[in-house]
């Protein structure tokens, strides 16, 4: 195993770090969704919302992943 600054965490730390940005993001929508669904009633701008909020954890994602990959 490395020591040292060069050295990274194994395979299986960055694997389980992103299962677990996963599950946050999930939590998140979900509970966007809910929200949306109870206090927005206009169908267009609840669709707007969620699809903005969809792109933002979309983003969320793909940064957290490449952050922790190393990419």
């Amino acid at each position: 195993m490395k020591s040292g600054a060069d050295s990274s965490p194994p395979n299986i730390t960055k694997v389980f770090t992103v299962l677990t940005l996963v599950s946050i993001l999930a939590h998140a929508w979900i509970g966007m969704w809910q929200v949306l669904t109870d206090y927005i009633k206009p169908l267009a701008l609840r669709l707007i919302l969620q699809l903005v909020i969809v792109v933002a954890l979309v983003v969320y994602l793909v940064y957290g992943t490449l952050v922790v990959w190393g990419a």
